[in-house]
């Protein structure tokens, strides 16, 4: 379960999620392009879909890269490495946002609560 508190910053007051700024920077820098630190924020809809487009980009790149040879699908081929490629840089751009999100403590969870704490409450 996800507590929020309120923080007030200025005249602004501000909901703070209780997840981790420590623990979703680490998962978005290192399996950002596979949607872990949205899974872990309570974001299932965009992790999947963060997960299904690195997944077809790394399939549909290595893929492709095991017919290059064969000429009868050349076109094909082609076609099926610049799709992976596009799907993996598409990926790696929003994990790139969402990086920079998480760092600068801009980034939210699932119930909207702004990711602000380096260390989750109660440690």
């Amino acid at each position: 379960m996800n507590r929020i508190a309120a923080v007030t910053t200025g005249n602004e007051e501000e909901r703070a999620s209780s997840k981790s700024r420590m623990v979703t920077t680490l998962l978005v820098f290192f399996l950002g392009i596979f949607g872990a630190h949205r899974f872990y924020l309570g974001k299932k809809v965009t992790a999947v879909v963060m997960l299904l487009l690195a997944i077809f980009g790394i399939v549909s790149y290595v893929f492709s890269l095991t017919l290059l040879d064969d000429s009868a699908f050349s076109i094909w081929v082609g076609i099926a490495i610049l799709a992976g490629l596009a799907s993996l840089l598409a990926v790696s751009i929003w994990a790139l946002i969402d990086f920079i999100l998480v760092v600068s403590g801009r980034m939210k969870d699932e119930n909207g609560g702004i990711i602000k704490r380096w260390k989750q409450r109660g440690n």
